[in-house]
C-alpha cells in the first residue's frame, strides 16, 4: 500500500433530504475533502455547503465550491481546472485530497445512476494500493470509500474533460485567442452548464456527444484540498483514547515552557515556539495525569506541530483568537464577474449549438440579419392585404 496521508475523512453522501441531492456531488465531496483538510475538526454534508453558495438551483462548477469553502468555513480551496491527470496524480502524492470532475460512465462506479452519462464530482484521497485509490463517491448511500484503479479515474476524468472542452469551444473561432483566464471561465460555465442538463437523476442519451471537434488535449478539471501528509493525522491513534468535540479555527498562545501532548505518542513535548493554529477541541476519554484535577486537564486544542496532531490542555492556555470567515468578495468585483459570467453562460446556450438551456430544452442560435429582414417585410406585406381588404369591404358597402 502507498498511503500518503494517515487521515481519509469521512465520506459525505449527496443524498440528504435536499431538494438539489442530484446536482450535489461536488458539494459532497468538497465536504470530504473539508474534513480530511482539517483532520476530523471541521465537517459538513452537501446541503450544508450547497447553502453557502449563491447559486441554488442545477449543477455546479468549481467557483462554487470557491465560494462555499470560503463563504462558510473560512478555508481555501485550491482550483486545477485545464490541468492534466498526470498533474492530478502528482496533487494525491503530495498528500491533497482531489475533488475529481469525470465522466460517470467511464468510471463505471463505484455507485453508478443507470447509464453513468453525466459528469460526476468524486473526492480521490491520496490513498492508493493494488486495487486503486480510495475513492468517496457522493452517490454512494451510505458514504463510503471505495478502490478505484488508477486507469477506470484517467478515462473518467479525461473523457468529461473531452466533453467540456468540446463544448465549450463549439462555434468559437476565437477560442485560441482568449487569454488562459478567459478559456479557463468558459471551461467551468460548461461544466456547469453540462451537469445541470444531465445529472443522476437525468442520464444523457448514450450516444449523446457534444458537438466541437477541439477535445483540449488531455485537459480536466478538478479541485484539490491542501497538503496532509503521512504523519500530520492521528485519526486512530493507539494510545491516547480522544474525541473532536467541534471545530476550533483560530490561534491558540500557549505560556512560556508549558508542554503539548502527542496525541499519536501520548508524551508531553516543550515546543519550540508558543503559537498554534488550532483546527479543533478535544476531549480525552481520561485526565491526562492525576496533577491538577479538573477538566483543565482533559480537554484543550487540537493543533499541528512538526506534521504531528498534539494537543494543548486548557491549563496551559493563554490566549485562544477565533479566525472569522473570509466575508464574501467585494461587491462591485461581484457583480463584473457575475455580469461577465452571465454573458458567457448566454453564449454557452444560445450560440453553441452542443449545449441546452439549464431546464434541459435545446435552444436554437440567434436568427440572423436577414432572416429578420425578410420577417419584417413579410409582417409589412400582410398588413398591407389586410388593410386593402377592409377598404375593399366598406366601398362595396
Amino acid at each position: 500500500m502507498t498511503t500518503y496521508s494517515d487521515y481519509r475523512g469521512k465520506a459525505v453522501t449527496q443524498h440528504d433530504g435536499s431538494s438539489l441531492a442530484n446536482a450535489n456531488c461536488r458539494m459532497a465531496s468538497i465536504a470530504t475533502g473539508l474534513d480530511f483538510e482539517t483532520v476530523g475538526g471541521t465537517t459538513s454534508t452537501a446541503k450544508r455547503m450547497r447553502s453557502y453558495t449563491d447559486d441554488q438551483s442545477g449543477g455546479t462548477d468549481s467557483s462554487d465550491a470557491v465560494q462555499s469553502w470560503s463563504r462558510g468555513y473560512g478555508k481555501s480551496l485550491r482550483v486545477r481546472d485545464g490541468a492534466t491527470f498526470t498533474d492530478a496524480l502528482a496533487d494525491l502524492q503530495a498528500g491533497r485530497m482531489v475533488h475529481l470532475d469525470v465522466w460517470h460512465a467511464s468510471v463505471g462506479g463505484p455507485c453508478l445512476s443507470g447509464s453513468g452519462a453525466y459528469g460526476h464530482t468524486m473526492a480521490v484521497a491520496p490513498d492508493k494500493n493494488a486495487d486503486g485509490w480510495a475513492v468517496a463517491d457522493p452517490w454512494c448511500n451510505p458514504g463510503a470509500w471505495h478502490r478505484v484503479t488508477e486507469a477506470k479515474l484517467r478515462a473518467g476524468a479525461e473523457e468529461w474533460g473531452r466533453r467540456v472542452y468540446s463544448s465549450a469551444t463549439a462555434g468559437r473561432a476565437d477560442w485560441h485567442d482568449l487569454s488562459r483566464a478567459d478559456q479557463l471561465v468558459l471551461l467551468r460555465l460548461a461544466a456547469k452548464a453540462l451537469m445541470t442538463q444531465y445529472h443522476p437523476g437525468n442520464p444523457a442519451p448514450m450516444d449523446w456527444m457534444p458537438h466541437g471537434a477541439d477535445t483540449g488535449g488531455g485537459s480536466i478539471l478538478y479541485t484539490t484540498t491542501k497538503a496532509n501528509p503521512k504523519g500530520s493525522a492521528a485519526a486512530e491513534d493507539p494510545t491516547m483514547d480522544h474525541r473532536y468535540a467541534n471545530p476550533a479555527n483560530g490561534t491558540v498562545v500557549v505560556g512560556s515552557g508549558r508542554g503539548i501532548v502527542n496525541l499519536v505518542t501520548g508524551k508531553t513535548v516543550t515546543p519550540s515556539t508558543t503559537s498554534f493554529q488550532a483546527y479543533a477541541r478535544v476531549v480525552l476519554a481520561e485526565p491526562i495525569d492525576d496533577a491538577g484535577e479538573g477538566e483543565s486537564r482533559q480537554k484543550g486544542y487540537a493543533v499541528n506541530y512538526k506534521d504531528q496532531s498534539h494537543l494543548v490542555l486548557d491549563d496551559t492556555v493563554q490566549s485562544f483568537t477565533a479566525v472569522q470567515p473570509a466575508p464574501p468578495p467585494d461587491t462591485d468585483d461581484s457583480e463584473l464577474i457575475a455580469d461577465r459570467d452571465a454573458e458567457w453562460m448566454g453564449w454557452l446556450t444560445d450560440g453553441a449549438p452542443s449545449t441546452v438551456a439549464p431546464s434541459g430544452t435545446p435552444l436554437a442560435a440567434p436568427p440572423d440579419l436577414l432572416t429578420v429582414v425578410v420577417a419584417l417585410a413579410l409582417l409589412g406585406l400582410l398588413a398591407v392585404i389586410v388593410l386593402l381588404a377592409i377598404i375593399t369591404t366598406q366601398l362595396g358597402a
